[in-house]
């Protein structure tokens, strides 16, 4: 069982996961599972260009959850960059716990009440040669403009920091970020106690500089391990690994004789989560033990 608990990665605006492929592969050295989350109608794909609806606050979080629930991971550390920390905020505000922790990158959700953001990534001239490129190349492009046009929603992607309160939280400021208030925000998780590092650098530049990426990956080390020790994350986690009846039965794709005596086999090690009325078993204490949810 690994150590620390799993990554949920969800990447910012540009070319999707592509840019973070570095940053991703050092996530995975050591041994975590790792889920990427892409969201493609902000990834430059030619297959968004048709789309016209991106997908919907209570869609989205049920797609991550159901995506978590197939890889037999109840909770995990989210790590998003960005955009990235919408789909952090919504997953807070709909099924916090799924966040064993958070760890929030160059983050936009905050303070989102304040037109800063949003003037500053679709309407701020650009003051230099990056910015020029980053302007013709990312937030010019059609279903990128699109998207914050006609979906950006900020009364849905807003994060309070009353809601940090309910999983241990990092956040990553860039100092020269033209996108986020830095101050601003700093201020504001100052005053609500949630801990905050700011790089000198600009939105996104711990990618390019290796002794960022490795104080990024340090934050996200510590996140992990504090979401691996909150209350009853390691019992979910057990509890999730462990076969059920069904599941048993069902991966054994063998006749009843067979089954049974895994079920059997199960039982002995403590593992009793449901009645199982075909093979006539009963919990051992004579009582039927409710059926899990599968």
């Amino acid at each position: 069982m690994p150590r620390d608990s799993p990554v949920v990665f969800v990447h910012g605006v540009g070319l999707g996961p592509l840019p973070y492929l570095g940053f991703i592969e050092q996530l995975l050295q050591d041994g975590s599972p790792l889920l990427v989350l892409e969201l493609p109608f902000v990834a430059q794909r030619l297959s968004a260009l048709g789309e016209r609806t991106a997908p919907q606050q209570a869609r989205t979080v049920q797609a991550i959850a159901d995506a978590m629930h197939t890889h037999g991971l109840p909770s995990a550390t989210f790590v998003g960059h960005s955009l990235g920390t919408v789909y952090l905020s919504w997953v807070a505000q709909l099924q916090p716990s799924l966040l064993a922790s958070a760890v929030f990158l160059d983050p936009i959700v905050f303070l989102l009440h304040q037109p800063k953001v949003a003037f500053n990534f679709l309407y701020a001239e650009p003051q230099d040669t990056l910015s020029a490129v980053e302007h013709y190349f990312i937030k010019s492009e059609h279903s990128i403009v699109h998207f914050f046009h006609h979906h950006f929603v900020w009364w849905q992607n807003v994060l309070w920091a009353h809601d940090l309160r309910q999983f241990p939280t990092e956040v990553v400021l860039s100092r020269r970020d033209a996108i986020v208030p830095v101050e601003q925000v700093s201020r504001y998780l100052r005053r609500a106690r949630v801990p905050a590092t700011i790089l000198e650098g600009r939105h996104g530049e711990f990618l390019s500089e290796a002794e960022d990426t490795q104080r990024v990956l340090a934050i996200v080390r510590k996140a992990q391990r504090r979401g691996r020790r909150r209350p009853g994350l390691l019992r979910r986690w057990e509890r999730a690994r462990r076969p059920t009846a069904r599941a048993l039965a069902r991966r054994a794709h063998t006749r009843a004789p067979d089954a049974r005596k895994k079920l059997g086999q199960a039982a002995q090690d403590g593992w009793w989560p449901s009645r199982w009325p075909a093979f006539g078993l009963r919990s051992p204490r004579g009582r039927d033990a409710p059926a899990p949810a599968i």
